[in-house]
């Protein structure tokens, strides 16, 4: 059994060997065709917009700019012509304090119940500031506006000393008729200081009174 099974794997051996070159000889193979795969074209991908363009809005400004400066008041060239006869030069050290309009001032020209706003009837009103280095001679003005309108004008020699209580006093004819009004005070040609205030509602109108006939005696 031992001779028997070292003989089998010889002759495996020896088939592996020349088996498959002997069987070609006596059976000549052919190849079988092989299909080439035809190249089928992919379609063209159709690019289409996914994102819509959204017009700009230009920005509209909604705020016009205004201007901060104000022009500095000057005086009127009917005023500044006086400036010329008067004989004192003013001094730069001058000074008044801020204005205030009221109805009422006191015994020591303090005011009472000062206000930015007044509501008709009106009477007068003033303008009352106190002051300090004025100089006796020296003409002081002072201008009551209603827009572009002069309704008081007070100009003069400045004869109150040099520190104290001074007010100016305005009462348009006509009456106050309902605005922005502004005072401007000078001290020569020099600008000091200016206030303004609001007047409500119309001027009471004033009836005209009719003056008794004569009579005869008897």
């Amino acid at each position: 059994m031992l001779l028997g099974g070292i003989g089998a794997a010889l002759f495996g051996v020896a088939f592996q060997g020349i088996g498959r070159p002997t069987a070609y000889a006596l059976f000549h193979a052919t190849a079988s065709p092989t299909h080439t795969p035809t190249i089928t074209g992919s379609p063209s991908i159709t690019m289409t917009p996914s994102v819509t363009l959204i017009p700009t809005i230009s920005a509209t400004p909604t705020i016009t700019p205004t201007s901060t400066v104000t022009p500095t008041p000057i005086l009127p060239d009917a005023v500044a012509v006086l400036l010329v006869h008067d004989q004192v030069t003013p001094s730069s050290d001058a000074v008044f304090s801020p204005i205030q309009i009221a109805r009422v001032l006191d015994r020591s020209l303090v005011p009472i119940s000062p206000a930015e706003e007044f509501e008709n009837p009106i009477g007068a009103l003033y303008a009352a500031f106190t002051y300090d280095l004025l100089q006796d001679g020296v003409r002081w003005t002072a201008l009551w506006y209603r827009g572009v309108e002069v309704v008081c004008l007070e100009t003069q020699a400045w004869e109150s000393g040099t520190g104290g209580y001074g007010f100016s006093e305005c009462s348009p004819t006509g009456g106050w008729a309902p605005g922005a009004y502004e005072v401007q005070m000078f001290y020569a040609e020099r600008w000091i200081v200016s206030a303004r205030f609001q007047v409500h509602g119309a001027p009471p109108t004033r009836t005209a009174t009719v003056p008794p006939s004569p009579t005869s005696a008897p």
